[in-house]
């Protein structure tokens, strides 16, 4: 039985049938390519036509996730200062965790006008 395993290891692992495998598949190809002569268009699944458009896309997309993640984070330190009672510390993580929140969302809509703003100076180029 080990006789029959090892000689199928040589036929199939050796550079020989490496060799014609490649040789094989790259005759393939042109037919396959003739195949598929009917049918060459590709159709666009993101739904836009330039560059501009997919940036304003994804800084859309970026823009809704993102504004969902600072009200989630608005809501919690609204709750950090709330179970804080008054302890000085507690107040100013509630304090910080708030100032950063607003910052990143102000980052964040900043982000979204300058892309808004970068796709109509291009669309204004043409």
């Amino acid at each position: 039985m080990k006789k029959g395993k090892n000689k199928l290891k040589k036929i199939f692992f050796s550079g020989k049938t490496a060799f014609w495998a490649v040789v094989s598949g790259a005759l393939m190809l042109p037919g396959l390519t003739f195949a598929l002569q009917g049918e060459t268009t590709l159709k666009n699944p993101l739904k836009v036509d330039s560059v501009a458009a997919l940036m304003k896309a994804i800084a859309d997309i970026i823009f809704q996730i993102g504004f969902v993640v600072a009200a989630i984070f608005i809501i919690l330190s609204g709750f950090k200062f709330v179970t804080a009672r008054g302890k000085p510390e507690e107040l100013a993580k509630a304090r910080s965790m708030f100032m950063w929140t607003i910052l990143g969302t102000a980052i964040l809509l900043g982000a979204v006008i300058i892309a808004d703003v970068i796709q109509t100076t291009v669309q204004g180029l043409k």
